[in-house]
């Protein structure tokens, strides 16, 4: 009853709709914590689960406050990172006996404090509402106790690397069905959950691709895509902006001139990089690996060269087909509309051959993010009564 209130009196009206993202404070912190509450226990239709993660989305942004259901507490950080990166450091920490990752975003420049605490609150409530197996879960956020107050983006810990690490220890392992949607699996299973959504990742390659226990490929940084719909909902230019130094191997020729026209990646950009993603899964090399500099990498690129079909041995070895490979470079096309999508890629991969998935199904190694929620709080937590009658008492005035 109270979706279905939310959903046509305020979400469903443009004038109530922009009161309650003009929500501060309290109010806004009340409002936030009830459309999670019931994002994660209520039986939402599609289109109604779509319009609640848009209004939780857009007033975290306005009003900088996450649910506090996303909160951990008690979580356990080892003293010195494993990785650490331009914009993250990521560490090894436990929760509740559980191994978990707890990735740091630093926001030491006092210039961009702002934007990128916007696009870190983005980030943890688009990544906290998608959920599949081929997918990294978020379990929530966690306030470092030191005098800084950062905050960290919690998910479970990935024994096994990425897919670039676990291939150089795993040389034998089935590549294809690292690849393919055998059985609705692994990397184009989760860009294809993505794109049906419609939710561009913008940061695909071998090193944001994680491996489980049971050796199944998992998408991570979701966080750094868009979002594409009629809402207009997109994350902030600091994390929709392509990265130039660094990414130019994964990125589409029409997203090298992003620098200066502004372009964000897109569905098709997407592609272009899975083909670049293959490349590194049935090579174990990254593109134009015989090219040191990234600019000189850029000039082939918008020249109109590819990576090289590997020597005949290795593809062999590591099961990369013809059809594949033709595959790959229907995806490096220049122009974008030429590009397969998803959907057409899943197809092709899934005629190329029939194969076996025998690897085991560990249920727990990727709890879904509202599953984990619910087992943190008890039914008594989920939400005061006090700030449910104080809503009730606001929709009349929306």
């Amino acid at each position: 009853m109270l979706c279905r209130l939310l959903v046509y009196t305020v979400l469903g009206d443009n004038a109530r709709n922009r009161k309650l993202l003009a929500y501060r404070g309290q109010d806004a912190q009340k409002a936030l914590n009830l459309m999670q509450m019931l994002l994660d226990h209520s039986p939402l239709e599609v289109k109604t689960r779509h319009a609640f993660i848009i209004a939780l989305h857009k007033l975290s942004q306005k009003s900088r406050l996450y649910p506090q259901f996303f909160t951990l507490r008690n979580v356990t950080r080892e003293e010195n990172a494993v990785i650490v990166g331009r914009h993250s450091e990521i560490f090894k920490g436990t929760f509740r006996g559980q191994v978990i990752c707890l990735k740091v975003v630093e926001l030491d420049q006092k210039l961009y404090v702002e934007s990128r605490l916007k696009a870190y609150l983005e980030e943890a409530i688009l990544w906290g509402y998608l959920w599949h197996p081929n997918l990294l879960p978020f379990y929530g956020m966690y306030r470092l106790g030191d005098s800084s107050g950062q905050r960290c983006l919690v998910s479970p810990w990935m024994n096994n690397g990425n897919i670039i690490e676990y291939l150089a220890h795993n040389p034998d392992v089935s590549r294809l069905l690292l690849v393919s949607e055998v059985v609705a699996r692994d990397t184009v299973a989760g860009i294809l959950y993505l794109h049906e959504n419609d939710i561009v990742h913008g940061d695909l390659k071998g090193t944001n691709i994680l491996v489980t226990s049971s050796g199944r490929a998992c998408l991570e940084k979701v966080g750094l895509s868009t979002v594409a719909d009629a809402y207009n909902l997109i994350l902030t230019p600091l994390q929709g902006m392509v990265n130039i130094d660094g990414d130019v191997r994964w990125k589409a020729p029409e997203l090298m001139l992003s620098h200066f026209l502004n372009l964000k990646s897109t569905k098709a950009s997407d592609i272009y990089a899975f083909a670049s993603v293959c490349y590194e899964i049935f090579t174990g090399m990254v593109p134009f690996y015989k090219v040191a500099r990234d600019n000189a990498v850029t000039s082939h690129v918008m020249s109109g060269e590819r990576p090289r079909l590997p020597e005949i041995t290795l593809r062999v070895k590591n099961g990369l087909t013809d059809n594949i490979w033709v595959l790959m470079q229907d995806c490096w096309e220049t122009d974008p509309v030429h590009r397969p999508t998803i959907q057409t890629i899943s197809r092709r991969l899934s005629t190329d051959g029939i194969m076996l998935d025998d690897r085991s199904v560990d249920e727990e190694e990727a709890l879904a993010s509202t599953e984990f929620r619910k087992a943190m709080h008890s039914t008594a937590d989920h939400f005061p009564y006090e700030d449910l009658r104080d809503i009730s008492t606001w929709l009349p005035d929306l």
